[in-house]
Order: structure tokens, then sequence, then C-alpha cells
């Protein structure tokens, strides 16, 4: 039923004409999604790519120059956006200097736009000295923009000299403006040149002095991966051609750069296409929802990826959102709307004029509202479905007769392995010490021997203030293999940052700095390699996340964000970590958290200057036979495709894809102990190819399967190895692979030679 309408006019008010919007801070409020170079340089691309389809520029002419330089002698650190297309004094003044404008990129076909934040914001708030664009149009040049990182724009050097003047030598104003980073004419690309020598119009944004940068050099190799990667790059590397120039130099890849090529599937080149329902039904209310979907405009485009897309191309798994007249509106992440098996190779786009009143500031994530969430939930469907008719493709060809018995032999290994974890290790039951392995754990002594290496190393590069800890010392011999320890002694390059006690061997973190540690051996004086630690100046710390449940015998990782005072937002901080209830919950070094009984508990990490703002709350609940023990005895190894998933509610098995690793823990697995062996993985599927000479009675399956548990078997004993606080940098956790892949090996050699020769486990003992 339709609500009467008020008439306002009859409503008597007194507006408060003092009343006003603080507008540096209203700013700097719609600034805060634009805190990172990596977010802020591809507005910058997007806005040169914006002002080249305004003036319908092709592709082959549409040039984009990236430029970046590190701080040195020759001045601050400097980064760039060089175009070709030019602005007016009106331009800037009518649209660029509005702020919060949605009509500032314009309503012409082909624009992304946005709300007219996002170069700006960038612009005040990744560079401490100034940032500016120099601009030349038709003869007349602006240099407009801010300093100090304020948001009041201005010209420079002044109105005067900076607002609209003739220029008379058009190739030295743009040397000039090429001047502060170092490149000439010259060292521009030929077809840069070329647009130059067409248009004699460009426009320079540049900042200067820019923030949160490693001793003032900017990593450019990594920033081009972003850029290649961002979801707001999509677009303008499709349809220009971008260059980077870093130190005047041309940088590897990105001459010009280019937008990686999706392969489909194989048999899915077109894609579906799906018309967008009039009408969804919002999963809060239940309510129908009209969407405004338009004939013929109105769909979803669904594509795949013939490789997984949650790593190289993970900015583009994405489904995007897009109005009528192809302007960009947000998008939704893929892996946030669905967990089918071939969701991480699907993508797309929605066209949907409606999600125009519910794009944000920096055309991520949609605003919430029944509308998105409704959309949401249909995304969700028609995913899955997609992803369906690929799982009957890609189904498991094997007959009954042939599962039962991939399921006996799998029966075999689990009782073998539980009894080689039992006699050799003690176990891995879910004990107080992290939940894997027992006080038993069998840890030979190394021999005796000269020591000709010391390696040093430690868990976390980065702590707070007073947090006390041991690092992790290995002594080696002439061979690379562990030796008795000799006497030593912990030496500190700075005792004010980072103390040391050679009594018990732990040290302390005192103040912010820096400070190296190295081990000494006293009789020889032979030194191991040096790490350094950080001490931060923590000024704020959140926890992650604020509530959580976990199951008698049960562990879950909580972890802990950082804020500095110099602004770095960091985790893999070591802090202290404290329990209110040690009784209910106990808290390892590293914020794993042991459930111990039923109860409740909170807990924080900190440092001696600084506590979390808010406690995490621990709920430990009873533990459920049925799930595992939660992660209590002896893990157990299961087949996918085969093998019922004790986590399913249906009882049904669960499935992986080809592109999935060959062992599998999903993370629900961890607290229930539960490996899984993907039966999905290409030489998996080989090797139970009866047409190809394998299937379960084979040798070579037999083979297999007894690799992929010595691999499950040593992933858990190096688990427990840290989880114990044991400190495995990549060096240390290497050799311990080794150490331990050759004892498994030993152990299954002597024990099942029989099983790999067709026999059974039994047999073989």
């Amino acid at each position: 039923m339709n609500q009467p309408v008020l008439d306002t006019a009859k409503i008597q008010f007194a507006p408060d004409q003092r009343a006003h919007v603080h507008e540096e801070g209203a700013i700097k409020l719609i600034c805060s999604q634009f805190r990172s170079h990596e977010d802020g340089l591809p507005e910058w691309v997007k806005n040169s790519s914006d002002q080249y389809a305004r003036q319908d520029a092709k592709p082959d002419a549409s040039i984009v120059v990236v430029l970046l330089k590190d701080a040195g002698r020759s001045g601050s650190s400097a980064v760039g956006c060089l175009d070709f297309g030019g602005m007016s004094v009106n331009d800037i003044e009518d649209k660029f200097r509005k702020w919060a404008d949605p009509q500032a990129a314009g309503t012409e076909s082909g624009v992304e736009g946005g709300h007219g934040n996002g170069g700006k914001c960038y612009m005040t708030q990744l560079f401490a000295s100034h940032a500016y664009v120099h601009t030349v149009r038709n003869g007349r040049g602006n240099k407009y923009g801010f300093k100090d990182g304020k948001a009041i724009a201005g010209y420079f050097p002044s109105t005067e000299a900076g607002r609209n003047f003739a220029v008379s030598n058009l190739d030295q104003e743009l040397a000039n403006a090429l001047a502060p980073f170092g490149v000439k004419l010259e060292n521009l690309p030929a077809p840069a040149l070329a647009a130059w020598r067409e248009r004699k119009s460009f426009t320079l944004v540049a900042g200067f002095n820019a923030r949160y940068l490693n001793n003032n050099r900017i990593p450019a190799a990594k920033w081009k991966d972003s850029l290649s990667g961002h979801q707001q790059m999509i677009r303008a590397l499709g349809r220009n051609r971008i260059y980077i120039i870093h130190n005047a130099t041309p940088l590897d890849g990105a001459w010009p750069m280019t937008l990686p090529e999706i392969l489909p599937i194989p048999g899915a080149e077109v894609g579906r296409l799906i018309p967008v329902p009039d009408v969804l039904i919002d999963p809060e209310s239940d309510q129908e929802i009209a969407t405004g979907a338009i004939a013929g405009k109105s769909r979803l485009e669904l594509r795949t990826s013939n490789i997984s897309m949650r790593w190289s191309l993970k900015a583009r798994h994405t489904v995007n959102g897009w109005t009528d007249d192809g302007k960009s509106t947000g998008f939704w992440e893929v892996p946030a709307l669905s967990r089918a098996t071939y969701a991480t190779k699907i993508y797309g786009d929605l066209h949907l004029h409606g999600l125009r009143d519910y794009k944000q500031n920096d055309r991520r994530n949609h605003s919430p509202g029944p509308l998105v969430r409704a959309i949401g939930r249909w995304l969700t469907e028609q995913i899955d479905t997609y992803s369906k008719d690929f799982e009957k493709q890609d189904r498991l060809q094997a007959s009954k007769e042939e599962q039962d018995e991939l399921s006996r032999l799998n029966d075999l290994l689990n009782k073998w392995k539980n009894n080689f974890l039992e006699q050799e290790f003690g176990g891995v039951s879910g004990g107080d010490r992290e939940g894997v392995g027992s006080d038993r754990t069998y840890r030979p002594r190394p021999p005796k021997g000269p020591v000709a290496q010391v390696v040093l190393s430690i868990s976390h590069t980065l702590a707070g203030r007073g947090v006390t800890f041991e690092p992790s010392i290995k002594f080696l011999g002439v061979d690379g293999k562990p030796v008795r320890s000799v006497p030593f002694t912990i030496e500190t390059s700075d005792a004010r940052a980072v103390d040391v006690d050679n009594e018990l061997y732990k040290v302390t973190t005192r103040a912010p700095g820096r400070a190296l540690l190295t081990v000494v051996c006293l009789d020889s004086r032979l030194r191991s390699n040096s790490v350094e630690i950080e001490v931060l100046d923590i000024s704020k710390i959140e926890m992650n996340p604020p509530e959580l449940e976990v199951r008698v015998g049960g562990r879950q990782r909580l972890s802990a964000t950082v804020v500095t005072a110099d602004g770095r937002t960091l985790t893999g901080v070591y802090l202290i970590w404290t329990e209110s209830n040690p009784q209910v919950v106990q808290i390892s070094p590293g914020g794993m958290v042991f459930g111990r009984e039923v109860g409740t508990s909170e807990v924080t990490a900190g440092d001696d200057a600084v506590e979390a703002v808010a406690r995490a709350t621990i709920k430990v609940i009873e533990a459920d036979e049925e799930e595992g023990n939660s992660g209590s005895g002896f893990p157990r190894i299961l087949l996918s495709e085969i093998d019922h998933d004790p986590l399913a509610e249906d009882g049904s098995s669960t499935r992986f894809n080809s592109e999935d690793p060959p062992v599998m823990q999903r993370p629900a697995d961890v607290n229930a102990n539960i490996w899984w062996i993907n039966m999905a993985a290409p030489l998996a599927r080989r090797y139970i190819d009866t047409a190809k000479g394998g299937g379960a009675h084979s040798k070579e399956w037999r083979v297999y399967l007894l690799e992929r548990y010595i691999e499950i078997m040593v992933k858990i004993l190096l688990t427990y190895d840290f989880n114990q606080g044991e400190e495995l940098t990549f060096e240390t956790m290497m050799r311990r692979w080794d150490e331990q892949s050759s004892a498994v090996q030993k152990r299954a050699m002597e024990t099942l030679g029989v099983f790999l020769d067709g026999g059974d486990v039994e047999e073989a003992a």
C-alpha cells in the first residue's frame, strides 16, 4: 500500500544558517578507500583512458605513459601519468576541481567515470610534498593541484602564472613537464612521440615525495604487476597502449603492458548468456525485488578460464557490474559468491542499469541493499549451475568394484599410517600442545661432531615492545646435517632495541628500532647468519575475528592487525597473547587457540605500550565425535569423489578439480583433522584409468597413493614443528622436509614392500 505524499511546504522549519560541512574532514572521509599506490595509480590511468574515449581516439593512438622515479640526489621520489589528450581551464574549473561530482567524468559512451574523487584522492593521500596536473591544450597551459596533502586545490606557482597561460614553445613545455622525472622527449616510446606530434596536447598528473616507500625506492615491477591485475585497469589495458618508465628507463614487460589473455575451457568458448529476471528475491526479507531489467540489454555474461583464476588472474575473477551506457558500477568477487568446483574458472559481466544507484566511491563492492543482496544470491545460483555442467563431464569414471578397491586400499594405508605415527612419533592427537603431537614426540638427538655452520632463524621479523622469545639455532656439520650444539652467545647490534639474556638464550624487544641478531660460537668464534628484527612503535591493534567458536580439543587461529605510528598496517607481528580463562582456552605465541573445556574466555594481544582495542571472545563447545573429534586423534585421509565427507550433512562425498593440489585440506577440515587425496588431480586420473594400463589393482596406483600419504604425513609433522614454536625459515623447512620424507620413506620400504607388489599391509607387517 502506497503512503500518502506529505506537502513539505506546510512543515514549519527554521534552517540553521551557520551549519556547514567540514570540507577537509568530509574529503578525507571520501578518500579513506584510496590509501595505497596500488589502488591510486589505476585511477590516474583510468582518467587518461576516459579522456581518450571522450575524444574518440583509436586504441593505437591512445597512449598512456606511467612515469616512476626513486628518490636520490636528483630529487624526491615522483609518480606520474602522461597522456596526450590535454585539458582546458574549463575542464579543470568546471569538472576536475569538483569533489564528489558523478558527472565530473562526463556522460559520453565508453567513459567509465566514477564520482570524481579517485584521482584527486590519490594526489592528496599518497604524496607528502605536492601533486598537480600539468596540462596543455590548444596552446594554453594550466598547472593545478594540491600541496602538503591538503584537499583544497590551487594553481602552481600562482593563479596568474599557472592558470590558462600561453605556451609559445610546446616541445619545451612538455620537456619541462618531464624534467622532474629525469625523462627527455627522446626517452618516450615512439607511439607517444607520434601522438604528441599529431595532437600537441598533453596532461601529466604528477605527485612528489611518495609516501610509504621502503628506502624511498619504488617497487616498479610490483606496481606493474598490480596495475596489470587491477580490476580498474581491465578496460584501460584493453583500449590503450600503456608504457612504464622507471628512472628514465623502459620497464621490462611494460613496453607496452598487455592484458593477460584468458583462454576458455575447451568447448566453452562461447560462454553463457542469461537474461536478468524482472523480479528477484531478497534473501534477508524474502520479498520480491524489481530489478528494472530491460529486455535485450539487462543480461549476465558468464565466461570460463582454462586455468584456475585464484592466482595470476585473481583480479579478474569477478562479476563486473555495468550500466546500459557502459559505466562501471562495481564488482562481485566470485570466491565470495560460490564455492562450486568450477567456480575457480568462471568470471563474467552483469549489465543492469539499476546498479548505478549502488556504485560506491572506489567502484569495488556495491552498496548494500535489497537489490544488491537479491542479485548476489542469483549470481551464486547461476555460477553453481554453470559449474555443475562441467562437473558432469568430469565425473570419476570408475566401476563400483574399482571404487570399492580404491577405498579398501586407502583403509589399509590409514591403518599403516596410524601405526607408524604412534610408534615413531607418539601419535598426533589433539593434546594441549597446538593440537598435533604429544609430549612423546620422537626427535632423535643429533650426533657429536665439528660445527661447520650455525643457522639462526626467528619466526617473526616484526615485533611489539616487551616481547620475549627464544630464537631457533641449528648447528650443522660439514655434510650439512645437524650436529650437537656447542657453547655460544647471541649478539645484538642494538641493545636499546633488542636485549639478549645469554643465560636463558632468550631475546626481549625493548624500544622501537632495528637490531641484527647473530650467534657466535665461544670456542671457534664461528658466526651464524644475521637476522634483523624490527621493534615497532604500535599505535593500534585489532583482533580478527572478534568472535571465535572452537570445539573441545580443537584449534583455530586468531590474527592481530597492527597500525604503527608511521602509518603502516601490518600482520604477522610478534605480540604478547593472553587469555582470561586458561582453563577454557590456551593461546600459543603465534595466536593458535586451543579449546580445553566447555566455557568462554577472552583473548587479547598487545605489547608493553598498547593492547588490542577490543578483546576476542572465544566460545568452547562440546566435541562432536562425528566431526572427527575436532582435531583430536589420528588424522583421517580420505579419497575425494569416493569416501563420504564427514562434514557434509547429506553424507555425500566432496569434489575438487584438476587445478587443486594432489592433497587438500579445506579450512573446515583442519579442525576435524581430515585430509583429502584429490582424485581429480591429473596424475590420479591417469593412474586409475584402466584404459591406460592403470586402475585400482595396478602397481602404479599403489605407488601414487603411498606417495600422497607420505606427503600428507610430512606436512602433518612440519605443522607440528611450526605450532610448537619451531622457527621454520625457508631453508630450515626444506631441510626438515627432506629429513622427514627420508624417514617416512625408509619406514614405508621396510613395511610396505608386499603392499607395493600387490599384497595387503597385514602381509607386509
